[in-house]
């Protein structure tokens, strides 16, 4: 992983809600700013995705507000089952 430096890493006040975020990538965090509230929702599910915890596929939206738009559906897998009971065994 390559190692970048933020010369300043606070870009949003305290007392509003955050209007911009540093990117990430796969690789990462990087120095690029981006508008909006970050997407950390989309990068630890794809973490997870990658450890066998999840599961995705798209489809295709039937409901009214996203008629036509693709959706990518998470389902849990049976290793977190796997993983649950180990740990009530500890």
């Amino acid at each position: 992983m390559k190692q970048i430096v933020i010369e300043n890493p606070v870009i949003n006040t305290p007392f509003e809600e955050p209007k911009n975020h540093f990117r990430f990538t796969d690789e990462g965090i990087t120095n690029e700013i981006d508008k909006g509230r970050p997407v950390a929702t989309n990068y630890n599910l794809n973490i997870l995705e990658e450890y066998g915890f999840v599961s995705s596929k798209y489809e295709i939206s039937e409901a009214k507000k996203s008629k036509w738009r693709a959706l990518r559906i998470y389902k849990v897998t049976d290793k977190v089952d796997a993983v649950l009971s180990e740990f009530k065994k500890l």
